[in-house]
This record gives C-alpha cells, sequence and structure tokens, in this order.
C-alpha cells in the first residue's frame, strides 16, 4: 500500500492475550529510546500495553503507507499527535479494551476513537448530549451502543479539531455529519469494528471528498 493524498487511511488492531513480560520487553524493544523511557515509568499493565501497542500500530501503518521510517511524533500542549517533519501530515490515535486505532491523511486535520462497549452509568453522561441526542439514545433498541456510537463521533471530532475534552459536548451535535462548531466544519463516518467495539473518524470538512480505507492489522509479531 502507498500513501494517497486524497484517502484517510484507519488501521486497528487487537492486542494479544495473555502477555508475559518477557514478550513485552521483547517487543519494546521496537521503539525509540525517549519511548521506551516513557514506557519504563508506566506502572499500571493497561496503560502500558495501550501506549506500546500503538506505536507499534504506528510503525506498521506508516510502513504500510511507504515512509522509509518511522517520523518524529510530536504532540501539542493539548496533546495532539502531529509529525514534527510533516507537519501538514494528520495523525490520531486511539485505543480502548484490547484495540488500538490510528487514523492518518496528509493535508487533512482528521481524529479517531473507539470505545469497548462496557455497562455505561448513562444517566452520569446526559449533560454530554443535546435533548435530540439524548432521546435517540433512550429510544433505540440498545441504549448503550447508542450512547458509544454517539459518544465515538464527539471524541473523534473533538481530537480533529485538537481540543480534546476541552471542547463543549453538549453543544457538538453529532447526529449528522458534517458538523459545524466554534467557526469549523467537520465530516465524520462510523468505523466498522470488531465485536463490541465501535469507533468513528472525522476530518475537517474541506476535505470532505477523501476517501476512507480502513485495515486490520496484526500486532504483537513483530
Amino acid at each position: 500500500m502507498t500513501e494517497d493524498h486524497r484517502s484517510i487511511y484507519v488501521f486497528f488492531g487487537p492486542i494479544p492475550a495473555d502477555l508475559q513480560p518477557d514478550r513485552i520487553e521483547l517487543l519494546s524493544q521496537s521503539l525509540s529510546g525517549d519511548e521506551q523511557l516513557r514506557l519504563g515509568f508506566m506502572t499500571r499493565l493497561k496503560p502500558k500495553l495501550h501506549f506500546l501497542f500503538g506505536r507499534l500500530l504506528l510503525r506498521k501503518a506508516f510502513n504500510q503507507l511507504g515512509f522509509d521510517a518511522f517520523p518524529d511524533l510530536s504532540f501539542s500542549e493539548s496533546g495532539k499527535p502531529y509529525l514534527s517533519d510533516h507537519p501538514d501530515f494528520g495523525v490520531s490515535l486511539s485505543h480502548s479494551g484490547h484495540l488500538v486505532a490510528c487514523a492518518l491523511g496528509a493535508g487533512v486535520q482528521t481524529g479517531i476513537d473507539v470505545q469497548e462497549q462496557a455497562e455505561p452509568d448513562l444517566e452520569s453522561y446526559q449533560s454530554s448530549f443535546s435533548a435530540a441526542e439524548w432521546d435517540q439514545i433512550q429510544q433505540d433498541h440498545s441504549p448503550q451502543q447508542a450512547f458509544y456510537r454517539l459518544w465515538a463521533r464527539k471524541e473523534a471530532v473533538a481530537k480533529a479539531d485538537g481540543a480534546g475534552l476541552g471542547i463543549d459536548f453538549e453543544s457538538l451535535a453529532v447526529l449528522a455529519s458534517p458538523v459545524n462548531h466554534d467557526d469549523n466544519t467537520w465530516a465524520w463516518t462510523d468505523l466498522d469494528l470488531p465485536a463490541g467495539y465501535c469507533g468513528a473518524v472525522a476530518w475537517n470538512a474541506l476535505s470532505n471528498d477523501r476517501a476512507l480505507v480502513c485495515e486490520a492489522v496484526v500486532l504483537g509479531e513483530e
């Protein structure tokens, strides 16, 4: 696969189960020195696996897009990733449960979010949705799935915008695409992910003619 400047590329893959410490250590050797240092400071297993396999996924994605080497990944003050040497190249990462995902595209602001469908306390999130969105959640045959579907859209748009959780989710209406918010227009689409997960990818609507290319990958065989 080579990069097409008209496309947004989504890669996702599962974190292997029952990883032993020596296997994690071996896989971490694929990371840069700075990344290994960050990984070493993490004490909880789940964040450590999310970080490790998120970076492994990015390496596989950039390799499949024809990059000769893994580019220098930096982060804005709000936590939005970007490429220091390719600032116009959109990058977004997400992880939940045992799934990691990324979205990449040239000349586009993009955001991705994946959600493991656990059992949320729906009422505690009501203030994050408009009245119309909350009605749709309540009337859906599976309110839990409807909640995560709308939440993933909001997160994806917020990540594309760069505001993250600093954005007002209630005013960010995601029942239809594109979305107008704070003088910006964002397109989004839901993702077809493994059972038990939902997700969405968003991008600036000036690039609304983008094609979406999704690919599942196997991780942990490096």
